[in-house]
């Protein structure tokens, strides 16, 4: 943390880091600090991005489509309505090759078409 700090970086301490063996830079990876707002935004593309990747290599014969996710129980997430926002991306077109779509928040099953 001090070299990324010394270079002007900005650091978190939740935050895991690795140095690139071929660049000699060091990479962070992990969660930090974020509004309550962009962690809605990032959990529903996330989710989104997971079907669209799921949806480039569809087989014939699959009808049901599970995703699974990080725990939603957080008011933030309630209030933002994340599951929301991800039943609208779904019933607008996203996932149209599967008859039915659900997404495991931790260990809630919640159905989003």
């Amino acid at each position: 943390m001090r070299e990324q700090l010394v270079h002007g970086s900005i650091v978190f301490p939740q935050q895991d880091r690795a140095r690139n063996k071929v660049t000699n830079e060091i990479v962070s990876s992990g969660r930090a600090f974020t509004t309550p707002d962009a962690d809605c935004r990032m959990r529903v593309q996330r989710i989104l991005g997971a079907i669209v990747a799921k949806e480039k290599k569809f087989y014939l014969g699959t009808d049901t489509l599970l995703v699974q996710d990080d725990v939603a129980n957080f008011a933030h997430l309630r209030q933002g309505g994340l599951h929301l926002k991800v039943c609208e991306a779904v019933h607008q077109g996203i996932g149209r090759q599967y008859t039915r779509i659900y997404i495991i928040y931790g260990n809630r099953l919640e159905r989003a078409k």
